[in-house]
């Protein structure tokens, strides 16, 4: 999701939305702003949208925090990782971040 997508559902209304500070199609560590790394770091709970996100913040050497996982499952890999089916649309919860 973009900055702008989220303005326009109305997410800043019941969160604080910011971005990566990337053009990645996931939060690679090294490469984010010091903000995401700072609302992170103080967070509880992470809220991860989309496939490249799970597939890195499921394995990524980064603290652990809860992470809830919003993704379909576009291939067979990741739909037998989380034990669904290919085209599922799946909200997961790991209170770890990963998913061993």
């Amino acid at each position: 999701m973009t900055l702008k997508e989220a303005e326009e559902i109305g997410l800043s209304k019941y969160c604080k939305v910011i971005g990566s500070g990337t053009d990645g199609s996931s939060i690679f560590w090294n490469e984010v702003s010091s903000e995401l790394k700072e609302e992170y770091m103080s967070s509880d709970i992470v809220i991860s949208k989309g496939m490249a996100n799970f597939e890195y913040l499921s394995e990524a050497d980064i603290p652990s925090k809860p992470v809830v996982y919003m993704l379909k499952a576009k291939c067979r890999n990741i739909a037998k990782e989380l034990g669904v089916n290919v085209g599922d649309y799946v909200i997961k919860l790991s209170k770890t971040g990963y998913l061993a």
